[in-house]
């Protein structure tokens, strides 16, 4: 899946989370700097709404590290298939699924990023046909 980045509001719609939800993450720095080549403009990766959706089910039960973490493991799994079916150990027996806290998200956000896929290849000036 190539890397497509979401704004804050999208990701929160993808989640079904609240924005406050996505800013509480981007003010801890959960994602990294999340700025776009615009300057100004915050953009998420893909895997962001399955950050957002955890977090939402699981509350103040996970601390910015943890957090952090999340995050980290899930950019190295990137596709939403692999992010479906993910477990990742937040602290000594203490494992977080979180393809059954995220997979209705995680399938909404690959459904968008196709929709958005096919928007922008039909978009595209039609080819010039080479002469015969």
């Amino acid at each position: 899946m190539s890397a497509a980045l979401l704004t804050p509001n999208e990701v929160a719609a993808l989640a079904a989370a609240s924005k406050t939800v996505v800013e509480k993450l981007l003010e801890q720095r959960v994602f990294g700097k999340g700025r776009g080549a615009g300057g100004n403009r915050r953009l998420l990766p893909l895997h962001a709404v399955a950050v957002a959706a955890a977090v939402k089910s699981l509350g103040r039960r996970l601390t910015v590290s943890d957090k952090k973490l999340v995050a980290r493991k899930l950019e190295m799994l990137s596709p939403s298939d692999l992010i479906k079916t993910a477990e990742i150990e937040v602290a000594p027996a203490v494992i977080l699924h979180v393809g059954s806290l995220a997979r209705d998200a995680v399938d909404r956000s690959s459904r968008a990023h196709g929709s958005r896929s096919a928007q922008s290849m039909a978009g595209l000036p039609p080819a010039i046909p080479s002469r015969p």
